[in-house]
């Protein structure tokens, strides 16, 4: 292998160059990073000449387009191939809180990026993200919605509890405190208050974890 650090560390579209590698045709090749992350070895001419923009699966989004602009021009492209991968693909970390327990994605949006967008717009700002309105079904049209963390912590499954738990029957949540039943809540948010008021209102000490 020869030591070349003319090219190194350079970006070539989506390319960046990460070092030296053997010769490719008997040309100069570099191993390189797609934005994706995906590493090639790529000749040096074509990454100079802009022949070679990124990895073959990213080169092909090129040719795909949404309202004439790239799939992967958009942010919201990120987050449709998050939701996939949670859902269908087990090496991911997130999936046994999703696929591992049986929420998937419709088949309308995962055969198309097109139907997705087309059903949930634009992303109102960065600090939205998807957000499912009942955490026990899947990915769909009608059980999405754009939200901030703020929303989506109020709507998020909990954490093992002593004072709240999901019940699958009436789809929400059961509280109680010191063994009394206080009563049933749609969210986090509502159960909490209310595990709070009754301690207070019934002089109770309890011993509250991050939930």
């Amino acid at each position: 292998m020869v030591k070349d650090t003319k090219m190194v560390g350079k970006t070539f579209n989506r390319w960046s160059v990460l070092y030296r590698g053997d010769n490719l045709y008997n040309r100069a090749a570099y191993v390189c990073r797609c934005n994706c992350g995906v590493e090639k070895l790529v000749n040096g001419n074509e990454l100079r000449r802009g022949k070679s923009k990124g990895c073959p699966s990213c080169a092909k989004l090129d040719r795909v387009s949404y309202k004439g602009k790239p799939y992967n021009s958009y942010l919201e492209y990120a987050v449709y191939q998050s939701m996939k991968a949670r859902c269908s693909n087990p090496k991911t970390e997130k999936y046994p809180n999703y696929g591992g327990r049986g929420i998937k994605v419709c088949d309308r949006w995962l055969k198309s990026f097109v139907h997705f967008m087309d059903d949930m717009g634009s992303r109102p700002s960065s600090s939205h993200s998807i957000e499912r309105i009942n955490n026990d079904e899947g990915y769909n049209p009608t059980n999405c919605e754009w939200a901030t963390v703020k929303i989506q912590n109020s709507n998020r499954r909990p954490k093992a509890s002593k004072h709240y738990s999901f019940n699958k029957a009436r789809s929400n949540y059961k509280v109680t405190v010191k063994g009394k039943h206080v009563g049933y809540f749609d969210t986090i948010g509502e159960c909490i208050v209310a595990r709070d008021e009754y301690a207070k209102t019934n002089n109770i000490y309890i011993r509250i974890k991050d939930e």
